[in-house]
């Protein structure tokens, strides 16, 4: 996604509604405040985020810089939306945890560990339990899975068990705590830590044990991998290499950290609230190859881009792959907006694929090299990118963003 052109769509088509996961919106955000061109959201009357817990610097900042209301959704793909959370112009406080009032035509159950509904005062919490006409029937010939989140609480009535722990306070507002399993969102996509943490194990016979958890450093969120190994010597590049194989992009751990024995509780069970995430630095990694320094201006200007959108001091090598020191596909897109601005290229050449496929400061440097020569501006020769139009039956056009 190109933030520059899909902007200027926006602001060309006069779009008035916008709906987004909020890691995306953050890089609109950040985009736009870097360019100073918020003016071209001025249309809009309605931003909507959903899939992930909202980054209320990011819609602070929308707030502050358009009159569009913003809606926080909540609601698992089971059930579309449960709940939805207004933040109009009025409201003088973002809760970061809330995620509003229940539909109307949804019924919900929270119930603690004991199975006893919960005190709306805000302060006890429990597994919300949802029942409706918008709850599914079941997961396509996966009777197994369906039985495990299919409920009946009341007679005559079907509850989706979410998995999800929710707050409910006196104004009837749910507010989201957690997950009750090990599952989390990242980028809006749902993943099962387990899966990660097997993928490891079973990449090397001297590794006992594995956590992967989520980490937010710097308003971004990364996954990191604590592997418990036999010996200390064992290939994080292999590991990496068989999650590659195995596992879709955006499960795969940015940082793997190796430990001689995990922290235990009492119980002898794992303690992940003591491992040592306080010593993660995304600029000191292990490189298995040799250390280069930036060399051409290309090069140095490229490098201390990295070192700023990834908020460390240096990058150990131009050799060294933007995923290794931290990156995702969301700081891609926005590293490819910030060379736009940097080094005129011509769009239709350099694709954000080809960074994607070329990860390395040395890499980056030779494709901006290539194309930069006989650059040319070419917003005005597309014509499409993600947007189908339509006529409605006041004759009015309608656009549609699919981001």
């Amino acid at each position: 996604m190109q933030i520059d052109y899909l902007t200027r769509v926006i602001s060309r088509e006069q779009v008035s509604y916008m709906h987004s996961v909020p890691s995306h919106l953050s890089v609109i955000c950040e985009y736009l405040e870097l360019t100073k061109t918020f003016d071209r959201l001025i249309t809009l009357r309605s931003l909507c985020s959903s899939g992930e817990p909202m980054n209320v610097r990011c819609l602070a900042t929308f707030r502050k810089q358009i009159c569009a209301d913003i809606f926080n959704l909540y609601g698992p793909a089971e059930c579309t939306d449960v709940s939805i959370y207004k933040i109009d112009q009025k409201c003088n406080i973002i809760q970061p945890t809330c995620i509003g009032h229940l539909s109307s035509n949804l019924t919900c159950c929270i119930l603690d560990n004991f199975g006893q509904a919960i005190l709306p005062n805000g302060q006890q919490m429990g597994e919300l339990y949802v029942s409706g006409p918008t709850v599914f029937p079941g997961y396509f010939n996966r009777d197994d899975l369906t039985q495990h989140v299919i409920t009946k609480l009341e007679v005559g009535r079907l509850y989706y068990k979410t998995g999800d722990l929710v707050k409910l306070d006196n104004k009837g507002l749910l507010h989201y705590v957690g997950r009750q399993d090990f599952m989390v969102k990242l980028y809006g996509q749902r993943i099962e830590l387990y899966e990660i943490e097997q993928t490891i194990v079973n990449a090397s016979p001297h590794v006992s044990k594995c956590v992967v958890i989520k980490h937010t450093y710097h308003e971004q969120e990364y996954l990191i991998a604590f592997v418990q190994a036999s010996e200390t010597d064992v290939n994080v590049a292999l590991l990496r290499e068989k999650c590659q194989q195995q596992l879709p992009p955006f499960m795969i751990p940015t940082m793997f950290l190796l430990l001689p024995q995990f922290p235990v509780t009492e119980n002898g069970k794992i303690d992940r609230a003591r491992l040592p995430l306080n010593n993660i630095s995304f600029g000191t990694i292990e490189i298995n190859h040799h250390i280069e320094q930036p060399k051409t201006s290309m090069e140095q200007q490229i490098h201390s881009i990295w070192c700023n959108i990834l908020r460390i001091d240096s990058i150990p090598s131009t050799r060294t792959s933007l995923f290794a020191v931290g990156g995702n596909s969301l700081l891609i897109i926005k590293l490819y907006s910030l060379y736009q601005m940097k080094f005129p290229f011509d769009q239709r050449t350099l694709s954000i694929g080809l960074l994607f496929r070329y990860p390395t400061i040395q890499e980056h440097a030779r494709l901006l090299t290539q194309h930069t020569t006989n650059a040319i501006t070419c917003h005005d020769h597309w014509k499409s990118f993600g947007v189908s139009k339509g006529f409605s039956n006041n004759l009015n056009i309608l656009y549609f963003l699919f981001i």
